[in-house]
């Protein structure tokens, strides 16, 4: 139900105990698809929602990475970035999104997220997007799926994305936090902060807008 929250708490934990330069040894298949991805393929990959009646453009790295569970496919744990860029100002916002499947017994309602900043960390409510039920079952229980977001801001992400060196396992880490106690920490690969930058600054610059930074 979690493999992306697996992938990443592995990865923090190679990061914590390797130095700084990339490691001889070889990284488990799942953390070395993820940390062989560029800023460029993030980019790349971005989608772009924009069209003539629209006053602000969308870019995601949703489609970047994730990963994809069981014979169907389904994606139990996804974070990725979200810009939101004025189409007159260039004034940009950025938001991290997250949404998580659990079953009945591992229900949480997250409402608080800390994150790493260079000044240590900084604690901001979660914004609630949506919350749905699925399928129920004897013993199981319901099965639920919870969105939510968070802002970020943009000269952070700029300091964070300055951090990424090709082959270097290195997490920026959020710990989301429920009323009820429970706590997960995730977090995001330098290269996919920087994809998200270079698809905004690629959008700006081929619409001519100066990109005032804001939160």
């Amino acid at each position: 139900m979690r493999a992306r929250h697996i992938v990443l708490r592995l990865a923090v934990l190679m990061a914590a105990a390797a130095p700084a330069s990339a490691s001889a040894d070889p990284l488990p298949h799942q953390v070395g698809a993820l940390f062989a991805m560029t800023p460029d393929q993030f980019a790349a990959a971005a989608d772009v929602k924009d069209d003539a009646l629209e006053t602000v453009a969308t870019i995601s790295t949703m489609r970047g990475w994730q990963q994809h569970d069981g014979l169907l496919r389904i994606v139990n744990d996804d974070g990725f970035f979200r810009a939101f860029v004025d189409k007159t100002s260039g004034e940009t916002r950025f938001q991290v999104y997250h949404m998580v499947r659990y079953t009945e017994q591992h229900r949480a309602r997250f409402e608080v997220v800390n994150y790493e900043t260079p000044d240590g960390p900084v604690s901001v409510p979660l914004i609630p997007i949506g919350r749905y039920r699925g399928s129920c079952r004897v013993y199981v229980g319901c099965a639920y799926l919870e969105t939510f977001a968070f802002p970020v801001d943009e000269t952070l992400l700029r300091t964070l994305a300055a951090k990424y060196l090709p082959g270097r396992v290195a997490v920026w880490k959020y710990r989301l936090k429920a009323k009820t106690g429970a706590e997960r920490d995730e977090g995001f690969a330098p290269a996919e902060i920087a994809g998200i930058l270079i698809a905004v600054d690629h959008y700006r610059a081929a619409h001519g807008l100066t990109g005032a930074q804001t939160r």
